[in-house]
């Protein structure tokens, strides 16, 4: 995403049909919390807020 942001090219966007570095990190970060609730044994592991961002740019 840095280099993305920086003005370089995304290496991995064919890789990933296309989905941008930004969902790619938000696909990331949602299973990164669901793993660590699991590992926490929180009820309701999947119940975690979506990453609705202010900025949408």
């Amino acid at each position: 995403m840095r280099t993305v942001h920086e003005g370089g090219r995304d290496e991995l966007a064919a890789y990933y049909a296309g989905v941008g570095p930004k969902e790619r990190l938000r696909a990331a970060m949602l299973r990164l919390f669901v793993a660590a609730r699991r590992q926490l044994g929180v009820k309701d592991v999947d119940d975690v807020a979506p990453d609705d961002p202010i900025d949408s740019r």
